[in-house]
C-alpha cells in the first residue's frame, strides 16, 4: 500500500500508562491502513503536526507525570487546526484536564477495553462518525426485535458499517467469538453473521441517504461496502430488485424487509 493512502495517527504523551501498551499492541498487529506514531516529547509532537499532518492525534487528558494536556491542545490547534486533536479518557478514573482539553478544542472518546481503542482507531482512519442523532434512529427502529444479544450485533454494524466490519471484527466489537456469535444468532432463528453486518450497512446507507444528499461515493464509504455495486448487489438480494438503488433507500423500508426476513428465519 502506498504512503499516501496510510492514515497516520500519532499518540502523544502516553508513556507510562496503560493505554501506551494497548495502543503498541494495536500498532504492531498491522491496522489496515493505519500507522501509530508514538511521541512523548511536547516539542515534538508539535513539530510531526506541522511537517507530517497526521489525521488525528490521540492524548490523555493528563500525562503520567500529571501535567494536563491541554496547553499542548491548544498549541497544536494554533498551528495545525485540520487535525482532529483526540482525548482518550480511561472509565472509572477522575476526569482531571478533561474539561479543560475540551475547552482547547479537542474532542473525548471513553474506553474501558482495548475493543473500545481499536474501535476509536477505525472511526478516526476512516474519517467518518456515527452521530447521536442516527444512534437514536437506529435504536428506534430496531428497538422492538429480540433478543436483545442479536439486537446489539446489528447495531454495531450499523454503527460501525464505515468500518468494513469482518465477521471476526464484529465478534471481538460484542466481546465474543466468531463461534459464539454464530451460535447465538442461529438459536434465536436470526441471519447468519454476514448477513447481519449487511443488514446493518444498509440501515447505514438509508441512514445517510435520509439525512443528506451526497455523492454515491460518500454514500458507498459511510455504509462500508467496497464500491456502488457492492451496495446494488446487496440491496438487491436482500431488499428486492424494486427497491435496490441507492437513492430508493429508506430506514423504515430496511427495517421494514429486515423483520420480513427475521419472520422467515422464524418459519
Amino acid at each position: 500500500m502506498s504512503a499516501e493512502h496510510v492514515f497516520t495517527i500519532v499518540a502523544a504523551c502516553f508513556d507510562g500508562l496503560p493505554e501506551n501498551v494497548t495502543l503498541s499492541a494495536l500498532a504492531l498487529s498491522g491496522q489496515r491502513v493505519v500507522r501509530i506514531v508514538f511521541v512523548n516529547e511536547r516539542p515534538r509532537t508539535v513539530r510531526l503536526s506541522l511537517a507530517n499532518r497526521p489525521g488525528a492525534i490521540l492524548f490523555p487528558p493528563c500525562d503520567a507525570l500529571g501535567e494536563p494536556c491541554a496547553p499542548l491542545i491548544s498549541q497544536i490547534r494554533r498551528v495545525a487546526p485540520s487535525v482532529r486533536a483526540t482525548v482518550l479518557l480511561r472509565s472509572g478514573l477522575g476526569a482531571r484536564g478533561v474539561v479543560e482539553a475540551v475547552r482547547a478544542g479537542a474532542e473525548v472518546h471513553s474506553w474501558s477495553v482495548a475493543a473500545d481503542l481499536r474501535r476509536i482507531v477505525r472511526t478516526l482512519s476512516s474519517g467518518v462518525t456515527f452521530d447521536r442523532t442516527e444512534v437514536d434512529v437506529i435504536a428506534t427502529l430496531i428497538g422492538d426485535l429480540t433478543p436483545r444479544a442479536c439486537c446489539a450485533a446489528l447495531s454495531t454494524s450499523a454503527e460501525l458499517a464505515h468500518c468494513r466490519l469482518s465477521v471476526a471484527d464484529l465478534a471481538e466489537e460484542l466481546h465474543s467469538s466468531v463461534g459464539a456469535l454464530s451460535r447465538t444468532l442461529r438459536e434465536a432463528r436470526w441471519p447468519s453473521p454476514s448477513e447481519v453486518i449487511d443488514w446493518g450497512r444498509l440501515l447505514r446507507a438509508s441512514i445517510v441517504r435520509w439525512r443528506e444528499e451526497g455523492s454515491m461515493i460518500a454514500l458507498v464509504d459511510a455504509s462500508g461496502f467496497a464500491d456502488a455495486r457492492a451496495l446494488h448487489r446487496s440491496a438487491t438480494r436482500l431488499l428486492g430488485a424494486s427497491h435496490s438503488h441507492a437513492s430508493a433507500l429508506t430506514p423504515l423500508y430496511v427495517a421494514t424487509m429486515l423483520r420480513r426476513r427475521l419472520k422467515s428465519c422464524r418459519a
